[in-house]
C-alpha cells in the first residue's frame, strides 16, 4: 500500500487507486495500518486514541465496528430559525437545527454526531445521525412562506438592510414559521421581538362639537395607552419596549396613519372637531365608530334641499350642486369656502343660498348666542334658523369696493324680492341700527368694516359672506381680525384663488370659516407649512389636502362649461430694440455688481423688488422709468402695436391687460394720436360700471386697457375676443383671472390670448418662475394658484436674468 497524498489523501492498494473525498481527511492518519493487520493501544491513550482518530472518521465514513459498543441514539429534533447580519449588513435568517446538544447549520455536510464516552474504564461511542428527511421537510415550509433560499441562508430580500422594515415584513410569517415548529432568534434587536398581531381600540365621547378619543394599543399581553406612544409617532421612533423587555417595532405606516391624532392627544384623549372627522373617513387604522359615522353623516347631502320658488334663474347643472352643497354646509354648522373657476357664476350660487335662506321667514326677535365669535349649531340652547322657525337673521355681504354695483345688478336681476342696503354713509352705524334684522342683506366694502369693527361685532347675522376672499389672506391684517370678529350663524367665502400667496391663505380662509379645523396659526405652521414647505412631505400635504377638501367647493370650467368656446393661448417673444438691449445689459450689470458687493441687502424684500421691477421696467419700455424719454425704441412696444393695428383691422375687440399703468398710458397716447376710441380702467376710476357697459355695448370701442389691480376682479366683458397680456406677472393666476374676464358663461366666440415676453430678458425667467410656482396649490387643491416670490428667487432672476 502506497500513500499518494495526505490532503484529499489518494492510496494505491492491490494495484488499484482509492481517493479519499475529505480534506479533512489526512492520509498519515493510514500509516500505522500499512504494515499490521492490527495496532495495540496502550490502556492509559484509549481515551485520547478514541477521540482523536475514532470519533473523526465515524464522522465521516461508513465503517463497521467491533470490539467495542456503537450506541445510536435518535433524540428530538428542534428547529431554530437565526435572524442577524451579514458583515456587509444584510439581514439573513440561517435554520439551524437541535440534536441533543449538537447545533448543525443547514448548510453544513456533516452528516453523524458522536461522542466517546467512558464507563468503568470502558470506552463507547455515541452516535446521533442527521435526520436530512425531517429537515428538508422544515426548509421547505420556509420556502412555502416566502422566504428565499441561498447557499448559507435564507432571505426575505438580498438588500433588505433596515432592521424595522424586515421586522414589519417578517411579522407577517412569524406566527405561521413559529407554529411549523421553528424557534426564533433575532439578533438584530437588543431583546426578545413581540410580533403578535397589534390590535388599535378607541372608544368616543362627545361633548358639543368636539370628540374625545380614548385610543389604547394591545399587543399580545401588553395594553398601552397611545399616550405613551405620542412621542415615539411623532418623532419616528419605532422600537417601543414593553415592561416585560420584549421589543414592539411600531409598523410604518403607524407613523403616518396615526400622525394627526398623536398631535392631538393630550390628557390620554386625542381631541378631534367636528370639522375635522375627515381624518378618520379614509384612515387605514382607525375606522369611524357608530358616534363619528352619525356625525359624518353631516358631510354628506342625503336629502337635496328644494330650490327656492322665487329665485329669477335657471341654474345649469353644477351650479344647482353648487347650492346644495353650500346649503347642507352651512346649514349643519361649518363655513364653506366656493372657490369655482371664474366665470361659473359664484354670485348667483350664493345669492340661491340667501333666496333659500329666506323664503318664508320672517325677522329674528332674539338673538343667538355665540361660540369663539361664531354661532354653534349644535348646541339645543342656541338660537338659529333651526331652533327659531320661520325667523332670520340679515346676511352681511363683505365685497371690495369695486364690486358693491355688481352684487346690486345680480340681487336685482336673480332675487328681486331680497331688500338690501348698502353700509357706507357716514349715518351708516344708525341706519344699521334701525334696519337690522327687517333688511334682508346688508352690503359693505372690506374697508367700511374695518373701520367700524368695533360696532358691527355687537351685531347678530345670519349669512357673514366673503367675495373675493383673498382680501383676509394675511392672518396678520387689520381686515382679517376684523372679518373674524363679526358674529354670525353661518359663513360663506368666496374666491378663485384660495391660496393665492402661500398655505398661510389657506389658513386665513379656514380659520375664518371653520374656526378649529387647522388649529391656530402656530399650530398650523409646525404641522403643515414646514413639513410641506420645507421638507416636501407628501403625506402632511395629502392630510392637509383631505381636512380642507370637504370645506372647498372647487370646479374648473372644462369640467362644467364645456359648452365655453375653446381658449388659445400664444406666447408673443418680442427682440429688444438695439439701444434698448444697451440700457438693459448697463443696468443688469450694474445690479448685479451691486448685489455681490453687498450694496443691495439680498434680505430686505422691498429693496430687491424694487431693482427687479425696475430691470422688468426697462424690458417692457425704458420711458417707463423717469430718467428716460418716451421716444426711446422698445421692442416690445413695436410688437404690441403691429398685433393692435391688426385686430384692430380686423375689426376685433380686446382687452390689455398690464401691471404698470404708465405702461397702458403709452398706448392710450397712441390710440388718441390715431384718434382711435378706446376704453380704459385703472384703480383711480370711479365710474366702473359706466366704462365696462361702453366697451361691451359699443361697437366703435375696439381696445380695452386694463390695470391687473383694478381690472382683475369683478368684471364680465364677453364682447372681446382677444386677451393681450402686456408684461408677465410672477403669480400666473393673477394673469388667469385677467383672462378669465372674458373666457367665461356667456362667451359664444374662441378667445384668444397673446402673452407679450421680452426676449433675452428677465421676463423669460419669469415664466419658469410661473410653472414652478403652480405645484404648491395643485398638491392641495385643484386650483391653479403660486407662492409669491422670496427674496431668494428675486435674486436668482437678477443674477441670472
Amino acid at each position: 500500500t502506497i500513500i499518494l497524498t495526505n490532503n484529499n489523501p489518494a492510496i494505491i492498494y492491490k494495484s488499484r487507486l482509492y481517493w479519499f473525498e475529505n480534506n479533512e481527511f489526512n492520509g498519515n492518519k493510514l500509516k500505522p495500518f500499512l504494515n499490521k493487520d492490527e495496532i495495540v493501544v496502550n490502556e492509559k491513550l484509549q481515551g485520547d486514541f478514541f477521540k482523536k482518530f475514532i470519533m473523526p472518521v465515524v464522522k465521516k465514513f461508513e465503517f463497521t465496528i467491533s470490539g467495542f459498543d456503537l450506541v445510536n441514539i435518535k433524540p428530538i429534533v428542534s428547529s431554530v430559525l437565526v435572524i442577524e447580519k451579514t458583515f456587509f449588513g444584510n439581514i439573513i435568517l440561517v435554520p439551524v437545527f437541535k440534536y441533543g446538544d449538537y447545533n448543525v447549520e443547514f448548510y453544513k455536510e456533516q452528516q453523524v454526531f458522536v461522542n466517546v464516552l467512558a464507563r468503568k474504564g470502558e470506552y463507547y461511542l455515541e452516535s446521533i445521525k442527521r435526520d436530512r428527511k425531517f429537515e428538508e421537510k422544515m426548509l421547505n415550509k420556509l420556502i412555502s412562506f416566502g422566504l428565499k433560499k441561498a447557499e448559507k441562508y435564507f432571505y426575505l430580500s438580498r438588500d433588505m438592510t433596515d432592521k424595522y422594515l424586515f421586522a414589519e415584513q417578517f411579522a407577517k410569517i412569524n406566527s405561521e414559521i413559529k407554529n411549523a415548529g421553528f424557534r426564533v432568534i433575532n439578533h438584530l434587536f437588543d431583546g426578545e421581538v413581540n410580533y403578535s398581531v397589534p390590535e388599535i381600540r378607541y372608544e368616543t365621547k362627545k361633548r358639543r362639537d368636539w370628540f374625545d378619543l380614548h385610543i389604547v394599543i394591545k399587543v399580545g399581553d401588553n395594553e398601552i395607552n397611545f399616550k405613551q406612544l405620542k412621542n415615539h409617532i411623532l418623532n419616528r421612533i419605532p422600537e417601543y419596549r414593553f415592561k416585560d423587555g420584549s421589543v414592539f417595532v411600531i409598523p410604518s405606516v403607524w407613523f403616518s396613519e396615526l400622525r394627526a391624532f398623536a398631535e392631538r392627544t393630550e390628557n390620554d384623549v386625542a381631541e378631534i372637531h367636528i370639522s375635522q372627522l375627515n381624518l378618520l373617513k379614509n384612515n387605514k387604522l382607525i375606522s369611524p365608530d357608530e358616534t363619528i359615522s352619525e356625525s359624518l353623516k353631516s358631510l354628506e347631502i342625503t336629502k337635496l334641499p328644494g330650490l327656492p320658488e322665487n329665485l329669477k334663474a335657471d341654474l345649469r347643472e353644477y351650479q344647482k350642486a353648487g347650492f346644495y352643497r353650500l346649503y347642507h354646509f352651512t346649514q349643519n354648522g361649518f363655513g364653506i369656502c366656493l372657490a369655482d373657476d371664474m366665470g361659473l357664476g359664484k354670485t348667483l350660487q350664493v345669492i340661491t343660498v340667501l333666496q333659500k335662506y329666506f323664503e318664508n321667514k320672517q325677522p329674528v326677535d332674539t338673538k343667538p348666542a355665540k361660540i369663539n365669535g361664531q354661532l354653534s349649531l349644535f348646541n339645543s340652547d342656541n338660537a338659529t334658523e333651526e331652533t327659531v322657525e320661520g325667523t332670520f337673521n340679515t346676511a352681511l355681504i363683505i365685497v371690495p369696493k369695486s364690486l358693491v354695483y355688481n352684487w346690486i345688478e345680480e340681487l336685482k336681476k336673480f332675487a328681486p324680492e331680497l331688500t338690501y342696503f348698502v353700509y357706507q354713509n357716514k349715518n351708516r352705524l344708525e341706519v344699521l341700527e334701525k334696519k337690522m334684522d327687517k333688511v334682508n342683506i346688508v352690503l359693505a366694502t372690506y374697508g367700511v368694516i374695518r373701520q367700524d369693527i368695533e360696532s358691527l361685532q355687537k351685531f347678530e347675522f345670519g349669512y357673514l359672506i366673503v367675495d373675493e376672499s383673498q382680501v383676509i389672506k394675511n392672518p396678520n391684517s387689520k381686515i382679517f381680525k376684523a372679518v373674524t370678529l363679526i358674529n354670525s350663524a353661518f359663513r360663506i367665502s368666496m374666491t378663485g384663488t384660495p391660496i393665492e400667496n402661500n398655505l398661510y391663505d389657506l389658513w386665513s380662509q379656514m380659520s375664518f370659516l371653520n374656526h378649529n379645523l387647522l388649529g391656530n396659526l402656530r399650530y398650523f405652521e409646525k404641522n403643515y407649512v414646514n413639513p410641506i414647505v420645507k421638507f416636501e412631505d407628501e403625506y402632511k400635504a395629502q392630510e392637509l389636502k383631505e381636512l380642507v377638501g370637504p370645506f372647498i367647493l372647487r370646479r374648473m370650467k372644462n369640467e362644467v362649461a364645456t359648452e365655453l368656446p375653446e381658449k388659445i393661448e400664444q406666447i408673443i417673444y418680442c427682440p429688444m430694440d438695439e439701444l434698448q438691449s444697451e440700457i438693459y445689459e448697463t443696468e443688469k450689470s450694474s445690479i448685479r455688481n451691486r448685489l455681490l458687493q453687498g450694496e443691495i441687502d439680498k434680505k430686505n424684500y422691498v429693496e430687491v423688488l424694487a431693482v427687479l421691477h425696475r430691470l422688468r421696467q426697462i424690458a417692457i419700455h425704458p420711458g417707463l422709468l423717469d430718467e428716460y424719454k418716451d421716444d426711446i425704441p422698445s421692442g416690445k412696444y413695436e410688437t404690441i402695436i403691429e398685433t393692435m393695428e391688426n385686430l384692430l383691422e380686423e375689426g376685433h375687440k380686446f382687452l390689455v391687460f398690464s401691471s404698470f399703468v404708465k405702461h397702458l398710458k403709452l398706448f392710450r397716447k397712441y390710440f388718441e394720436e390715431k384718434e382711435i376710441a378706446y376704453s380704459m380702467l385703472t384703480g383711480s376710476d370711479n365710474n366702473r360700471k359706466e366704462i365696462v357697459e361702453r366697451f361691451q355695448n359699443d361697437d366703435s370701442v375696439k381696445p380695452f386697457l386694463i390695470s391687473i389691480k383694478a381690472g382683475g376682479t369683478g368684471l364680465n366683458i364677453t364682447a372681446a375676443t382677444y386677451v393681450l397680456i402686456i408684461d408677465p406677472w410672477w403669480n400666473p393666476f393673477v394673469e388667469q383671472q385677467a383672462i378669465d374676464r372674458t373666457h367665461r358663461i356667456g362667451q359664444t366666440k374662441n378667445v384668444n390670448i397673446y402673452k407679450f415676453i421680452t426676449k433675452d430678458s428677465v421676463e423669460e425667467k419669469m415664466l419658469m418662475l410661473q410653472r414652478s410656482k403652480l405645484e404648491l396649490s395643485d398638491s392641495i387643491i385643484n386650483a391653479n394658484a403660486s407662492s409669491e416670490m422670496t427674496t431668494g428667487e428675486i435674486e436668482k432672476l437678477l443674477l441670472n436674468p
